[in-house]
Parts: C-alpha cells; structure tokens; sequence
C-alpha cells in the first residue's frame, strides 16, 4: 500500500527540486502514419532518471500481466526511506504474444515515467483529440456518465481490435464506424486507446471519404 504523499515530506521535498530542475525529452522518434514526434522510452529515461537520482530519488517500474495487455506500477524511493507506488497505467496488447506485450510495455512505462515526472514527449495537439477532432460522426452528449458504464471486456475488446488493425486504413476506419454505432462504447473505447492509435483513426477517416 503506497504512502500518502503528507507522509512523504522528504520524497516530496526532493521530487519537487528535481522538477525544477528537469526539462522535457527530445522528441527523437517519428511516427510516418500520423506525422508526429515524440520521446522515445530511452529519451524519457535519460532527461528523468539521472536528475531523480541527483535528488535522492530511485525509481522502479513493475510490469504485470493482465487478462488484456500490461499494468505498469511506478515506485519512488527516496534516500530517507520514504517511499511512493504510483498507478497502475493499464495498457492493452496489441496480440497476446511477445511483440505486442513488449510493445505494450513500451507504452506503459514511457507514459508513466512521463507523468511521474511531469515531462512532455509527445506533440501537443491543443485538445484536438478530445474536444475539436474527434472522429467524424460523435456528437455532443450532455450525460456526465457516458461511457462508464460500459462493460470492460467489451471496451477492451474493441480496444484490441483497432490496435491489431492501426496499419490497415480502411480496416482501421471500418472497425470504428461500428464502434461508434454504440455511443456510450465509442466514448469509452477511445479513452482506452493511445493518442497514436487515435490519431490513425481520424488519419483513416479522412482518408476514407476522400
């Protein structure tokens, strides 16, 4: 059980000094289908870890398997003793088999590093992905518990099934048009997908109706 961060003077003391004096990754790596950069996992690690570890701060990334992909616990552990267990960031696996469970473990950890240490490494795109571009087709609903009450393993399953087919367009943007037939379900599937796997969706959309 993670301690309460009140419990954590000295751990929030030094993390804080860290984060000042830290700076976001380079954006080192491209994604050619969506025209993007970001932060490679290393590049996360190199503006992150050393500056923690000037502090006093270690951190360790605990990857578990779930039913569905990979749940990543990030640990902070402060010279004094103190310490903090972040997460899980659950992320699915593209295929039940060493490429995609690597691949989801990448994802997790980059992103939970990230987050941890309040970095950016991905291209910000102004809120466009939840408010401006979404898909084409999802209106307005005033509702405040869309989407959370749709059951997990169906989200997770179409979750799965865009990201088997992000290199496939026209599959891409088939699977969605079902998905979004059920609004509560489209709302929770596309929280539960990467911002990459989002963007290759509006990139097929597009592309589609061309």
């Amino acid at each position: 059980m993670s301690m309460e961060f009140s419990e954590c003077g000295a751990l929030a003391k030094a993390l804080a000094a860290a984060q000042a004096e830290m700076a976001n990754p380079s954006f080192d790596s491209a994604n050619p289908h969506f025209k993007s950069k970001f932060a490679s996992l290393a590049a996360v690690r190199n503006a992150v870890v050393p500056v923690l570890a000037k502090h006093g701060i270690a951190v360790l990334q605990d990857l578990q398997t779930t039913e569905n992909g990979i749940a990543c616990y990030t640990v902070l552990m402060h010279e004094s003793g103190q310490t903090r267990t972040l997460g899980p960031l659950v992320m699915p696996a593209s295929n039940a088999d060493a490429q995609g469970f690597g691949s989801a473990s990448t994802y997790a950890r980059r992103y939970a590093l990230q987050s941890v240490a309040c970095v950016v490494g991905d291209d910000d795109d102004d809120g466009n992905a939840a408010v401006a571009s979404t898909p084409s087709g999802w209106k307005a609903d005033p509702r405040g518990d869309l989407g959370q009450k749709v059951d997990t393993k169906l989200v997770n399953k179409w979750a799965k099934a865009l990201i088997d087919q992000q290199d496939q367009a026209h599959r891409l943007a088939d699977i969605w048009g079902e998905v979004k037939e059920d609004h509560d379900l489209a709302v929770a599937v596309w929280a539960a997908i990467p911002k990459a796997i989002k963007d290759r969706i509006k990139d097929a959309q597009e592309g589609k109706s061309a």
